[in-house]
């Protein structure tokens, strides 16, 4: 069966191309282009993957308002209007969602009553109500995977990969409220393990969060770091900010064994020592 993972540029989806079979990446531009343009008569059935939006390193740049909106939901509407002719072939669709959509709750459960309190969160929440709706109307399976704190790969824009950059570039980097907010990290690979398990195993609960369900603060890395006598450069910036966000992750429990999950801190001294 045949997988196609929208948003070729995304960190996950280079990841997810590299261990699922029979899968194909295509860059947002060209989703629609190629769903119409598929043939569809020799596929039994496909999976789709959404992982569209607006780039990360962009989240909160609105120099163009009708290019965020593009980005963030209209192309998910285009996506989804392509393949209403063909529901039927549709296996199921994992759309990739954001813990951020909880907004200031210290243990972010699936069944718990979204407060988004930014806009990029606002704009995740409305796609997964277009998602849901469209699919529960054409009777097409599908998994909102509320990804958390994702660290590694290609990445270069989570906290993680700004500290083991400040540290080999010996730069300073900006650390908001002393790094006291405590938050959920998961390794890429662990994403994409769950991913996988998303596509083969159908849960009943449309809603998943993807994450370790440990909590864990950017001080207490730095902490551990300097304990091991490396020292990262910071600069205090007083900000507004959550707290404590934490995944329940019971849901993800019974589709595979998290406690194996990777340690934040573990990663990030392999990487600055290795």
């Amino acid at each position: 069966m045949q997988t196609v993972i929208i948003g070729k540029r995304s960190n996950l989806s280079r990841h997810l191309l590299g261990v699922i079979d029979d899968a194909v990446s295509v860059p947002v531009s060209e989703a629609v282009d190629y769903l119409t343009q598929l043939d569809w008569k020799q596929h039994q059935s496909i999976n789709l993957v959404l992982n569209q939006f607006q780039p990360a390193t962009k989240l909160n740049d609105l120099s163009s308002p009708t290019d965020y909106v593009d980005n963030a939901i209209a192309s998910t509407a285009r996506i989804l209007q392509s393949i209403q002719s063909q529901a039927e072939k549709i296996n199921r669709i994992v759309y990739t969602s954001s813990s951020s959509v909880y907004g200031n709750n210290p243990d972010c459960k699936e069944s718990d009553v979204p407060a988004p309190i930014s806009l990029h969160a606002t704009l995740k929440l409305a796609n997964e109500k277009l998602l849901s709706h469209f699919c529960d109307h054409h009777t097409i399976d599908y998994t909102i995977a509320r990804v958390f704190n994702m660290y590694a790969g290609e990445d270069e824009f989570s906290i993680i990969s700004k500290i083991i950059r400040a540290v080999k570039h010996q730069h300073t980097i900006n650390l908001i409220n002393q790094g006291g907010a405590v938050r959920d990290f998961i390794h890429i690979d662990d994403v994409v393990s769950a991913y996988q398990q998303l596509l083969l195993t159908k849960p009943a609960d449309k809603i998943v969060n993807i994450a370790s369900g440990q909590g864990m603060s950017v001080k207490m890395i730095l902490d551990y770091l300097q304990q091991q006598n490396i020292t990262v450069s910071t600069l205090n910036i007083e900000q507004d900010e959550i707290k404590t966000s934490i995944a329940n992750n019971d849901r993800l429990l019974s589709l595979l064994d998290t406690h194996s999950f990777q340690s934040v801190k573990d990663y990030v001294f392999d990487e600055l020592t290795t």
